[in-house]
């Protein structure tokens, strides 16, 4: 009838409901009778153990049927006596058991998590076990991963040369490296508990007080610190330090220092090395500024006696020797004059004037200059200007003249024999530029 059908289509129901929350959550469930050669699990384990295909209908209450040896021979064999000895203990001692292991399904490894519990049914004698099975292969691969991770920290922590150090919000040293003790002359265990502050933090304490705060308001700071070792020597430290959440709400601050004691040093010395040269660089502007005034005194005077003879009865040899010597004065003045303005020429700032002038009469002028000692070497000593060269064009015409006078009386000075003649043409010209070429 529709009343005696009800409760086995509500144990139907109930048994579905189990083993959807088993595929779920991965697990199985088995009980195995004593001595039996067969073991019943669900429909979760059979999956597990790759046994699923083919298998007969549940058993109501006892799961698929699967022999012993099948489960045997799919526990790894670096594993199987260990599982067997943690079964028959269950057995012997009537107590529960629990153990994970490597299965091997398919060519593949993977964890599972057996629990088991004896029940003694009649005359307390121990008839059957019944447990579950659980997949842990992915918890297994993230606790690898875990333990990986956290020997590689520890590897890092315990073999950094720089000083990695944890401490908590008052400044209560949680942990150091070695290498970090060491630098400071002292052995971990000696630092941890100790105050960063009173312990080797030698800076004032409102330093202490404003990285504190940096820490509790912002999460980090950086920074440069002195810290002084057990021998009384000073050493420079760079930190850059950060405020991370600890377990159950402790959060903790992570100390990454790096010693620039050395670099620190170095850059002092700099400082030391750059004031030097600036002052000196002062008294070299002073001596030239003091020299060049020296000689404008007499070049002042030399150009001016020469003005005044040149406005004399003079022969036509007199009145050219006087006129070299006037230019010769004016250009040297003009050297004099950049000297003085030193910090310019440093710059590459010196200013060019934009005059008309002749450059003939340039060219003239530091022919007559150099002319004596041409001769006094046997030269032939000639200077030509091209005819398309402008009677006059815009231009510095000291700098031009200080120019020739380098470079032709360099020209005489290394010539032992034969001449010496310079030119000028015009290389290129547009309606606005000129470019002469001096040979």
């Amino acid at each position: 009838s529709r009343h005696d059908a009800f409760p086995i289509w509500e144990l139907r129901r109930s048994r579905e409901l189990l083993k959807t929350a088993q595929r779920q959550a991965k697990i199985g469930s088995w009980e195995w009778k004593d001595k039996s050669p067969v073991v019943y699990g669900s429909d979760e384990m059979m999956r597990m153990l790759g046994l699923e295909d083919g298998r007969s209908e549940d058993i109501i209450g006892k799961g698929k049927p699967v022999s012993l040896q099948q489960i045997w021979d799919r526990v790894h064999p670096g594993d199987l006596s260990v599982v067997k000895k943690s079964i028959e203990n269950g057995l012997r001692r009537n107590s529960p058991f629990e153990i994970d292991f490597r299965i091997v399904i398919h060519g593949a490894v993977k964890y599972v998590y057996l629990t088991g519990q004896a029940l003694s049914l009649r005359n307390d004698r121990t008839e059957m076990l019944v447990g579950t099975i659980q997949d842990i292969t992915e918890r297994k691969r993230i606790e690898n991963e875990m333990r990986i991770a956290e020997k590689q920290y520890r590897s890092l922590f315990e073999h950094s040369q720089h000083m990695i150090c944890i401490h908590d919000l008052q400044g209560t040293i949680m942990s150091i490296n070695p290498a970090g003790a060491h630098a400071v002359g002292y052995e971990p265990e000696e630092v941890i508990g100790k105050s960063i502050e009173g312990f080797f933090w030698q800076n004032k304490k409102e330093d202490f007080d404003k990285y504190m705060h940096a820490i509790h308001h912002n999460g980090q700071a950086q920074g440069l610190m002195r810290l002084v070792l057990r021998d009384g020597s000073t050493t420079y430290w760079l930190y850059n330090n950060i405020l991370l959440a600890g377990l159950e709400g402790n959060p903790y601050v992570l100390s990454s220092n790096v010693e620039i004691t050395g670099r620190y040093e170095m850059e002092k010395e700099l400082r030391r090395a750059k004031k030097l040269a600036e002052e000196a660089l002062v008294m070299k502007d002073r001596f030239v500024a003091n020299i060049s005034h020296e000689l404008r005194t007499p070049m002042n005077a030399i150009i001016g006696f020469s003005d005044l003879l040149l406005k004399t009865k003079l022969n036509d040899e007199q009145r050219e020797y006087l006129q070299a010597i006037h230019i010769a004065g004016d250009n040297l003045t003009s050297m004099i004059n950049d000297v003085l303005d030193l910090a310019k020429i440093e710059a590459g700032k010196i200013e060019f004037e934009a005059k008309p002038f002749s450059v003939r009469n340039v060219m003239s002028n530091t022919h007559r200059l150099l002319s004596q000692n041409a001769t006094q070497s046997g030269l032939s000593f000639e200077w030509k200007c091209d005819e398309k060269v402008p009677a006059y064009v815009l231009g510095d015409e000291l700098r031009l003249t200080q120019i020739l006078i380098n470079l032709v009386g360099n020209a005489v000075k290394f010539t032992e024999k034969g001449f010496v003649h310079f030119s000028c043409q015009v290389k290129s010209e547009t309606d606005e530029s000129l470019d002469l070429e001096f040979v």
